[in-house]
């Protein structure tokens, strides 16, 4: 999957593309001492994702993990993924 003729000119795996998806992260160490946000948007942009720095009505989909209560409030009330 990830080699050869899978690649596409911006060697993302064509298998793996995500065009259409807007994430908003949101991702913390379980005592909330590091953010580890920045390496899963980066993740999702290295896929073909957009990655907003917002939770806004353009976002299709949220990765969370141990973040703000009021941010994972808002997503169950968007009804993102």
């Amino acid at each position: 999957l990830w080699g050869g003729s899978r690649w596409d000119t911006a060697r993302r795996p064509l298998c793996f593309s995500y065009p259409g998806i807007s994430a908003f992260v949101e991702v913390w160490s379980s005592n909330r001492t590091e953010n580890y946000s920045k390496t899963f948007e980066q993740q999702l942009l290295d896929m073909g994702a957009k990655v907003s720095k917002t939770l806004n009505k353009h976002v299709t989909h949220v990765v969370f993990k141990d973040g703000r209560l009021t941010t994972w409030t808002k997503a169950q009330k968007m009804g993102v993924k």
